[in-house]
């Protein structure tokens, strides 16, 4: 009885927080967002600036990814609003609160129902601690939409009806192969089929075995498009495999998830060590959830969703510390990657979920909840996003008036690309121009000063 009588109290107190951390989101992006593109995205509109198919515009690659479904919001975005920037932002953040809203969906079909500590994960995934996502070069493909998709790919796993099942699967599994940094999802999917396989067969259900075996067709061809004409293209320049200082590959990895929640401690000594810490347990889960998996399968479908989750933020962990280990451990904590390295946390809480008593679970999930509702709102990032919103808007004025990009960034001592020759940034300014889009939609409105 008392459980339930806090259970009811809190509840809507989770609610109210939640809905506070959304308004939270509007505002950051309302207030920093400048209606001009930044950086890596005058790269990737490059396909928007001339004619091309769909299947191009689906499999455009920018950096190690791909563009995939994301290109098509940021198309059609772009298209309804005159290429206005702000709302490529608005639409990431809204992106992301659909993510939130698919957690609990998929935290009810495994368990039957919500939970006040069901706010940890939420937060975590409504965190400013990523606002890059929103206020640097906005880009809905790197890892918002991937996150929301993975999310949506998990709630196919419990799906009871084994066609619809595995329909669900093999259709969600390309769009997130192909979308960002989801590509790694591309070969989780297939191994956790092939377990499932191995079971069906076991129990001699013939019907079911053949569906599997030809979602694994499915996703064997997926990744198969995917790595046709693709070309290996590092984030960092100074990309060399291995690192010649490869050893640290694991003290990388480590700073990436202590920066999940303790950001300012990430590169400190006690910091690495958190993060050690956090990083062995997600691998000791991740044995756990494979084990129990192989050996007796998962009805409620929950092992196969932690393994999911852990697998994908290890890989996307691991990877990042290859490709960016030259860069520093500062890139270790960049925060446009923490929508996907939080697909640890969620897995490791699903996995917690599986305590067998209640008390045990809320006091693991309030110590929790304490530790993302320390760091919810970091000052740092206001900071950050302060200064490059008070440069973009100077560079616009500045160009707008002068119409030339050298003078821009000389008068705003900022640039919106660090190579404009290289990417031909007078003709997609002009074209721009002539079009009315962006900062020349409406001159008087380029941010929110």
């Amino acid at each position: 009885m008392q459980k339930n009588k806090l259970s009811n109290y809190l509840l809507p107190c989770a609610a109210l927080f939640a809905i506070f951390q959304v308004l939270n989101i509007f505002y950051f992006i309302d207030r920093y967002s400048v209606d001009v593109p930044f950086w890596d995205q005058w790269n990737f509109y490059s396909a928007f600036f001339q004619q091309h198919s769909l299947w191009e515009i689906f499999t455009w690659q920018h950096g190690p990814h791909r563009q995939g479904l994301g290109f098509f919001l940021i198309w059609a975005i772009n298209e309804l609003t005159g290429w206005n920037q702000r709302a490529q932002c608005f639409m990431i953040g809204g992106v992301m609160v659909l993510a939130a809203i698919t957690f609990l969906w998929l935290k009810s079909r495994v368990f039957g129902k919500v939970c006040w500590y069901d706010l940890i994960p939420v937060l975590m995934i409504l965190s400013m601690r990523q606002w890059e996502i929103y206020a640097n070069a906005p880009n809905v493909s790197h890892a918002a939409l991937p996150l929301l998709l993975i999310l949506l790919l998990c709630v196919s796993w419990t799906i009871g009806h084994y066609i619809v099942r595995y329909a669900l699967i093999a259709g969600i599994n390309v769009f997130v192969t192909f979308t960002g940094f989801g590509m790694f999802i591309g070969i989780i999917t297939p191994l956790l089929l092939g377990i499932e396989c191995w079971h069906t067969l076991k129990n001699h259900n013939k019907k079911q075995l053949l569906a599997i075996l030809c979602t694994i067709g499915f996703s064997l061809i997926t990744i198969a498009l995917f790595y046709n004409n693709y070309l290996m293209q590092p984030a960092a320049d100074c990309f060399r495999f291995p690192d010649p200082k490869w050893y640290l590959y694991p003290v990388f990895m480590a700073i990436e998830y202590t920066s999940i929640v303790l950001p300012g401690h990430a590169g400190s000594f006690s910091g690495i060590v958190i993060g050690s810490f956090a990083l062995l347990m997600i691998l000791a889960m991740l044995g756990v959830a494979g084990f129990q998996l192989i050996i007796s399968g998962d009805r409620r479908k929950s092992n196969v969703i932690v393994i999911l989750l852990l697998a994908f933020s290890l890989i996307v962990s691991l990877s990042a510390a290859v490709g960016r280990l030259c860069v520093g451990f500062s890139a270790a904590t960049a925060s446009r990657y923490l929508p996907l390295l939080t697909t640890a946390p969620i897995g490791v809480y699903i996995f917690l979920m599986n305590f067998p008593r209640w008390t045990e679970r809320t006091v693991v999930m309030a110590i929790l909840l304490c530790l993302v509702t320390i760091t919810i709102v970091p000052l740092w990032a206001k900071d950050m996003a302060t200064e490059l919103r008070r440069g973009k808007s100077v560079w616009v004025a500045a160009y707008t008036s002068t119409e030339n990009v050298a003078r821009a960034d000389s008068i705003a001592r900022f640039k919106i690309h660090p190579d404009p020759a290289q990417i031909n940034l007078d003709r997609k300014l002009e074209w721009l121009r002539v079009h009315h889009y962006s900062l020349f939609r409406n001159k008087t409105n380029n941010g929110n000063d």
